[in-house]
């Protein structure tokens, strides 16, 4: 899932037919005022999210969202497997699997806050959740304290 962020930072590695991406980014975000609702806003921000140049790159293959209490503000796990037919550099289709958290900023309720891992390459990646998780649990947000 790709937000129009007002700020992001990305770190990759890796090359066309197996990469790897750790971001964090922050956007915009609308209300929501229960974990059903937020699991939603955030269904419906991922399935709106498509590179308009070719908008049938992506065939979403599996989803899950489920709202998450791991942290002390409101969270929605997310992930995701998705056949990638327009990857730079490959020749044919790759999967393109995701495994992030989608947070409420602590201090301001209007931002989001997306932390992603992902792995794109021929086969599945056998430890991306464990990668994911590890990666995740290293970013901190930090509230108006």
């Amino acid at each position: 899932m790709q937000s129009e962020s007002d700020f992001e930072v990305r770190f990759s590695r890796g090359e066309a037919t197996n990469s790897f991406v750790a971001a964090v980014a922050l956007f915009r975000m609308g209300p929501a005022g229960s974990p059903e609702e937020y699991e939603e806003l955030i269904r419906r921000s991922s399935a709106s999210d498509t590179d308009p140049r070719m908008p049938d790159r992506y065939e979403l293959l599996e989803q899950s969202i489920k709202y998450s209490s791991e942290r002390a503000y409101p969270c929605v796990r997310y992930r995701a497997t998705s056949k990638d037919r327009g990857a730079k550099g490959a020749n044919g289709p790759l999967l393109l699997e995701l495994d992030g958290l989608y947070c409420r900023h602590p201090a301001d309720e209007s931002v989001g806050v997306s932390i992603l891992y992902s792995h794109r390459g021929l086969t599945r990646h056998a430890h991306l959740k464990t990668d994911a998780d590890e990666f995740i649990q290293n970013v901190v947000l930090h509230g108006s304290e």
